[in-house]
């Protein structure tokens, strides 16, 4: 019995110290995020979208760039040299600008990927449901069955 709860103690205190390193990164991270957000919206929300989700600009939440960018290194490049072509300036930001901006884009694209991921299970089949099947209306009583996920 003692023997247990001396174990039990031990993980507690051990699931503390993992869960106050957890918040202090997690921490660091939201103010990177923040930082980054600030940054992005005052110099690239006008074309991109607060949000980084599209404006007169490309979406960046979807961007297979921003997907497989790793601390910065593939939007470094663009945000540094810019896309005379398509209109986007260079900006001269430092390392650790790029890197917010980065985390920025990178949350949202989290976000944006759980919201994706999830669909309404209890959303009624006959709202999902089109045309008039009292007046005969075949479309009204029939999915595609491609349509629907459950």
């Amino acid at each position: 019995m003692l023997r247990t709860l001396v174990l039990v103690a031990a993980g507690t205190m051990l699931a503390a110290a993992q869960d106050a390193d957890d918040i202090r990164q997690q921490q660091a991270n939201d103010a990177s995020t923040s930082a980054g957000k600030a940054l992005f919206q005052q110099n690239c929300g006008f074309c991109h979208g607060p949000d980084g989700r599209g404006a007169s600009g490309p979406d960046l939440i979807r961007s297979m760039l921003v997907s497989h960018d790793v601390n910065g290194d593939l939007i470094g490049q663009v945000v540094r040299n810019g896309r005379p072509q398509k209109g986007m300036p260079a900006f001269p930001f430092s390392d650790v600008q790029i890197h917010q901006i980065a985390d920025f884009l990178h949350a949202e694209a989290k976000i944006a990927a759980t919201v994706a991921g999830r669909h309404p299970t209890d959303y009624p089949l006959e709202k999902l449901l089109v045309g008039n099947a009292a007046a005969g209306d075949r479309k009204s009583t029939r999915l595609n069955s491609s349509h629907i996920t459950i």
